[in-house]
């Protein structure tokens, strides 16, 4: 049961590197392109943007089951939850990171 509880949750991680990568190289092309001083740095901030929210999408796999329990239309109301939480996530590491990161 650990293992296959830890598998998932690499998964999470793990499905969001090639689309992580892909946005970190279309950053940074774009940020040297227009002669950013810190090209690198939001190259980094994108990637980890990307893989923040790609875990955050993952773990909304949880959302459903309880939601089946209590009588809701488990596939409606999840998909709510999980839209706004990787909503928040997202921009919210892209932000934070980007303002702590950048100075």
């Amino acid at each position: 049961m650990i293992k296959r509880c830890y598998l998932r949750k690499v998964c999470w991680v793990l499905d969001g590197v090639p689309i992580g990568v892909m946005a970190a190289i279309a950053t940074y092309g774009t940020a040297r392109a227009q002669y950013a001083a810190h090209a690198a740095t939001l190259t980094l901030v994108t990637l980890l943007a990307v893989l923040g929210a790609g875990t955050v999408s993952g773990s909304g796999a949880i959302v459903p089951p309880p939601m089946y329990r209590y009588g809701a239309v488990s596939a409606a109301a999840a998909s709510i939850f999980l839209t706004t939480s990787t909503d928040i996530v997202s921009i919210g590491l892209l932000l934070g990171l980007s303002a702590l990161m950048v100075r």
